[in-house]
C-alpha cells in the first residue's frame, strides 16, 4: 500500500540556550539566514536567546526523529518532547518539556511595496507542561510576530 505522507525528512537536533523557556520559532528560508550545519547526518538548529532561528535550510516534510537539548557551553541536556494529542500524557509538574510543535508552509505578506513569500516555519513551546491552553495561545501569537521573507526585497 502506498501513502503519500510516508516520505522521510532529515532528523534534527535542536539546541536551546540553557534555562530558556517560552515559544521557539525556526524559519526555514532556503538560502537566507544562518549557515546550514549537520552533525552525523542530522540538521542542527541553534536557537538564539530570544527563541528564534532563521536558517538557510529548506523545509522538508515527512517522518523524522527530532531531539531537543538545553546547551550550556558544549554540554547538552535532553529535553523530552510531549505530544499533547496523545491520551493520558504523563509528566512531572516541575520538569521542562518541548510541546505544541507546528509546521507551516510558504505564505505571503503584502506591504506598500508588494507581495512577498514568507519562509516556512517550525514553532514549539519549551517549558513546564501546565496551563497548556495559555502556553499554546502564547505560541500562536509568537509565530506571527516576525515573518522572515524567503526573498529579500
Amino acid at each position: 500500500m502506498f501513502f503519500s505522507c510516508s516520505n522521510n525528512a532529515t532528523d534534527t537536533i535542536t539546541l536551546i540556550p540553557d534555562g530558556y523557556t517560552g515559544p521557539v520559532k525556526i524559519s526555514l528560508c532556503d538560502g537566507n539566514g544562518k549557515e546550514e550545519k549537520l552533525e552525523n547526518g542530522k540538521r542542527i538548529y541553534e536557537i538564539d536567546t530570544n527563541g528564534r532561528l532563521t536558517t538557510k535550510f529548506k523545509a522538508e516534510f515527512g517522518w523524522q526523529f527530532n531531539k531537543y537539548y538545553y546547551i550550556n557551553k558544549n554540554k547538552r541536556q535532553e529535553i523530552r518532547f510531549i505530544n499533547f494529542y496523545e491520551k493520558d500524557v504523563e509528566f512531572d509538574k516541575d520538569s521542562v518539556y518541548v510541546f505544541g510543535e507546528q509546521h507551516s508552509g510558504i505564505g505571503s505578506r503584502t506591504d506598500s511595496t508588494g507581495t512577498y513569500q514568507t519562509c516556512p516555519t517550525i514553532t514549539f513551546y519549551v517549558g513546564k507542561y501546565e496551563n497548556i491552553e495559555k502556553r499554546i495561545n502564547e505560541l500562536n501569537f509568537f509565530s506571527f510576530e516576525t515573518t522572515e521573507l524567503l526573498n529579500e526585497k
